[in-house]
């Protein structure tokens, strides 16, 4: 009688309080984590890379609707990429990562912003919050840091016009709040097929 009581407890406060929260998981779940979940495990060397990708989808579920960009350098410099996600409503709608050959750290956080602010300007989607973890590139975006580097001048200018044109917002978020652009951004680095283009933008 005692287990019964708590099954039925349990089944009442889920029913009050975990709905929502419920709810949000079935929808990732079903618009995010098998494909992206089965492409990992055909593309991804790894082995134990795909379970990673679990640690992901619980950090998300309460996800700020918005665009959230990334970039690595494996070394830096070296094998650099970005990536991007557009998340509404606690659901996925695209997503898109790609290999920019040799470079640097913050010139590929600088691309995942770029391509992030050009999606928005091909699919007519402005006035959205955008977010990175670079302090370097959200500050200097945003006229808080000068652009001292050279090479990130022209990238920065670019940013900015279609920041201004697009009316975006570009906020800094903790590394933990980024971990699917994180992810993201280090597909094609890892992997032979990006590198050697033989798997396109529509692959990712």
């Amino acid at each position: 009688m005692l287990a019964i009581r708590k099954h039925h407890r349990l089944c009442v406060l889920l029913q009050v309080c975990g709905l929502s929260f419920l709810r949000r998981v079935l929808n990732l779940l079903n618009n995010m984590l098998f494909s992206d979940f089965f492409f990992i495990c055909k593309h991804v060397r790894n082995p134990l890379k795909p379970f990673s990708f679990f640690f992901f989808f619980l950090i998300n579920v309460y996800m700020r609707d918005g665009i959230y960009f990334d970039g690595s350098a494996d070394p830096n410099p070296g094998k650099a990429a970005f990536g991007f996600s557009h998340i509404k409503d606690n659901v996925e709608v695209a997503f898109e990562c790609g290999y920019i050959g040799n470079s640097t750290n913050n010139m590929a956080e600088y691309t995942g912003l770029l391509k992030a602010l050009l999606y928005c300007k091909l699919n007519d989607i402005d006035s959205i919050s955008i977010y990175g973890d670079s302090q370097l590139v959200v500050n200097q975006v945003n006229e808080v840091y000068r652009v001292k580097s050279h090479s990130l001048r022209q990238i920065n200018t670019q940013c900015k016009e279609l920041m201004k044109f697009l009316n975006v917002r570009v906020q800094w978020i903790d590394r933990n709040c980024n971990q699917r652009a994180d992810f993201l951004s280090k597909i094609p680095g890892s992997n032979a097929c990006f590198r050697n283009g033989a798997l396109g933008r529509d692959s990712c």
